[in-house]
């Protein structure tokens, strides 16, 4: 794919004033995609709106949007009680072996959300970066 195509793919036109020019309030599928819309009349606001989310890959199904982000501060809170702990753990006691602890319990919680991150690959940087036991 071409450095042009490539910057094109993540593009979304957007033509305002569709009521001063009598174009219809649409979307037209292509690369890229065109949205026509009218902001003072409010007209395809909506269309915008889902357009983006799907670029997002959100989707709302299954939880309404109140739930889903208490859910995530939730795990939000909880990952910063960690941090929290482990920071207090390594600069109260130089319990350096203990703060692995807390990173996996931080680790956890945001993993709620996104799902991406394994203790595996925890470990892997704690290693990476310092020898415990030395």
């Amino acid at each position: 794919m071409s450095d042009k195509m490539t910057l094109l793919h993540n593009v979304t036109i957007i033509h305002n004033k569709a009521d001063l020019s009598c174009q219809t309030v649409e979307i037209v599928e292509g690369e890229p995609p065109l949205i026509r819309l009218s902001a003072k009349n409010n007209q395809g606001i909506e269309l915008l709106r889902q357009h983006l989310k799907a670029c997002m890959g959100y989707s709302g199904a299954g939880e309404g949007g109140f739930t889903a982000r208490r859910r995530h501060l939730d795990a939000l809170n909880k990952a910063k009680q960690a941090l929290q702990t482990g920071q207090q753990q390594l600069l109260s006691y130089g319990a350096g072996e203990l703060l692995a602890e807390d990173l996996r319990h931080c680790q956890n919680a945001l993993s709620e959300i996104t799902g991406d991150f394994s203790s595996d690959d925890l470990l892997g940087e704690i290693f990476s970066n310092f020898c415990i036991g030395k």
